[in-house]
């Protein structure tokens, strides 16, 4: 029977052992030895893995905390805050405490200070199979930004080519473009999508239905990214490459990866939005590379604001209506991956702890099992909520912080994948 070398056990044996392992474990077996790392990087065991791994519980859901301190220069902190759930609180719910590891931070990383901002209001740009995104510079003269992918189960950083990504109109900055961060099963590739303006001067108004005159200004560029190397190096990749493909119609807000797709909602900055156009997701295939459309859910549109967030692999789409003041109510709807179609996974009426003036964001499943929904407020992130779907309440989560508590704060669901710890190149092209 073949050895798995100096550690004299059978290699069935080893596979074995690492395969029942969770992925934070794996990082760490990299560094053992050479050995290890060369078993844990195989694509055999990889299947095996996630085979043995399918049986049984899968890797905790983590909850991290970005903080954008301004001074003395713009930086960007992660902390890894920890759970307690159980005990019962006045309000006969289970109350929900919220704290920070000690001793924090977990991670510190550079990142653009956007300025006043009325859409690109996150540290945290998106995510994907246990990466995530941020900005880290911004050049004034061009106006290009270094799109920073961050793998913080490494604590790791990788710098992409600069690329001009934002429109700037007078003293405001204005979302015109969007990108997404996604992975290509077919290449084992991670892959960014941005789509952008080709005159970043150009401020236009779009016609009714006028899908030619949309297209002419847009442009979509691709980065296959590459991990490896020492923190914050450059993605091995060099440069961005165009495709042809172009959405049906401007996009914009954080985009959501889901069975081998990207998705954002098509953007609500169009001065004038097409009737045809609304509520309308855009879709973008990361092996074929092309775009392609799914129709708004089948309700009356009102006065709110709309979001999608991804949903433990699933896409979703959050409704706030804010069309009475007295009535307001919000809605999450789950996509139909074969259909395309949207069914309501619940709808509750804004009521307190949430406040009837400002808006809320949906972080993603508290408990999958259970449906229920881990909830911020957009002016305070740091005030969380938990809705119980079953038993349809929401309460405050108890947050729990020591220490400095910047202005900008962002709450998110990490959830580590086995694609995100792999020391191979992942671009197989």
């Amino acid at each position: 029977m073949e050895t798995s070398g100096s550690d004299e056990l059978p290699v069935d044996i080893v596979y074995n052992i690492l395969s029942r392992m969770p992925i934070k474990s794996l990082a760490r077996f990299q560094c053992v030895s050479k050995v290890w790392c060369k078993y844990i990087n195989d694509t055999y065991f990889e299947t095996m893995h996630n085979a043995k791994r399918g049986a049984m519980k899968v890797d905790p859901t983590m909850l991290m905390m970005f903080q954008l301190d301004l001074y003395p220069y713009a930086s960007s902190s992660l902390t890894m805050l920890v759970t307690n759930e159980g005990e019962k609180s006045a309000t006969t719910h289970e109350e929900v405490v919220i704290a920070t590891k000690n001793p924090p931070p977990y991670m510190e990383f550079g990142c653009k200070d956007w300025g006043p901002r009325f859409i690109l209001e996150d540290i945290i740009l998106g995510s994907c199979k246990g990466l995530i995104f941020s900005s880290q510079d911004n050049n004034v003269d061009d106006r290009s930004t270094v799109l920073l992918v961050i793998n913080p189960l490494k604590r790791k950083c990788y710098k992409l080519p600069p690329i001009k990504i934002w429109s700037c109109t007078s003293s405001a900055f204005q979302e015109r473009e969007a990108c997404g961060l996604g992975y290509d099963d077919s290449t084992n590739t991670y892959k960014m999508v941005c789509v952008v303006l080709r005159n970043q001067d150009k401020i236009r108004s779009y016609d009714h239905d006028d899908d030619d005159v949309v297209k002419e200004d847009l442009c979509t560029v691709v980065h296959d990214v590459v991990l490896g190397g020492t923190a914050n190096s450059s993605s091995s990749s060099s440069s961005w490459r165009k495709i042809p493909a172009l959405p049906a119609y401007p996009i914009s807000g954080e985009a959501v990866f889901a069975n081998g797709c990207l998705h954002w909602l098509v953007s609500i900055l169009l001065e004038y939005w097409p009737s045809n156009a609304v509520g309308k997701v855009v879709c973008f295939d990361l092996t074929k590379e092309e775009f392609g459309l799914i129709d708004p859910r089948n309700t009356l549109i009102r006065m709110g604001r709309e979001h999608l967030v991804d949903l433990d692999g699933q896409v979703g789409l959050v409704y706030d209506d804010i069309s009475t003041r007295h009535t307001s109510c919000i809605e999450v709807w789950l996509l139909n991956h074969e259909t395309k179609c949207w069914v309501l996974h619940c709808r509750f009426d804004r009521k307190p702890p949430l406040r009837h003036n400002t808006f809320i964001k949906v972080i993603g499943y508290w408990n999958k099992d259970a449906g229920d929904l881990l909830i911020t407020d957009t002016t305070c992130r740091r005030r969380l909520f938990i809705y119980r779907l079953k038993q349809g309440v929401l309460h405050e989560a108890n947050f729990i912080y020591q220490g400095y508590l910047a202005t900008t704060t962002n709450i998110r669901l990490y959830q580590p994948t086995f694609s995100s710890i792999l020391r191979r190149s992942i671009n197989n092209r």
